[in-house]
């Protein structure tokens, strides 16, 4: 992204920032209003889920449409509303195992959501790296020979920027349309948890107890 918008590896650093706060903070006021919301615990884990994993799908879709002429803008808005989405959604698989599972199950029970959650991660990263390298090969025919497209894209912005001007153009035009496969990729992904999340067993909208 930072290469499409014509960023620089510091300030591609530095508009993180808006992605990982509202990733905390969300994830951080998520955990208070499970438990002071006046729905069943249970209900509002999966609302939730529900609601963090939409938020984040639409993100995706959004980060989409970045290109050069796009605003710094959007983009730290865009980050932000999938910050929150994520903060939404990441910790309610470990919250709802706490309904389903007994007590001397439920440290395994994490201990597999967490392995799952990092495994997912990995495979997903890989993923994303292999569309990102395999798009930016076509940018190769137009390349000087002797230079690696391979090393050029792992490299990143400085690698980048160092090619001749003659074929600047094409590969802009490549590392914009990776991006955009890249996150198309993320967008499905986010479908996927959407979908599964719907399954989530509920307590309905009837009103939590409360003691007297």
């Amino acid at each position: 992204m930072a290469a499409s918008i014509g960023m620089s590896a510091k300030a591609s650093g530095i508009a993180l920032l808006p992605y990982l706060l509202a990733t905390a903070l969300t994830s951080i006021s998520t955990a208070l209003l499970t438990t002071r919301t006046c729905l069943p615990q249970k209900t509002a884990v999966a609302i939730f889920a529900i609601t963090g994993c939409g938020i984040a799908m639409l993100a995706a879709g959004l980060l989409i449409t970045v290109d050069a002429h796009t605003l710094s803008s959007r983009v730290t808005g865009f980050q932000i509303m999938f910050g929150i989405g994520m903060g939404l959604a990441i910790q309610q698989g470990q919250n709802a195992l706490q309904f389903e599972l007994k007590q001397d199950d439920l440290m395994m029970g994490m201990t597999l959501v967490q392995f799952y959650q990092s495994l997912g991660g990995a495979i997903a990263g890989a993923a994303g790296e292999a569309v990102f390298v395999e798009i930016m090969r076509a940018a190769a025919r137009q390349t000087p020979a002797g230079v690696d497209v391979g090393q050029v894209a792992a490299a990143g912005i400085t690698a980048f920027r160092s090619l001749p001007v003659w074929c600047l153009e094409s590969w802009l035009s490549a590392y914009d349309g990776a991006f955009h496969a890249t996150f198309a990729l993320v967008c499905a992904l986010a479908g996927l948890a959407l979908i599964g999340s719907c399954f989530m067993k509920t307590d309905g909208l009837k009103k939590r107890k409360t003691s007297a």
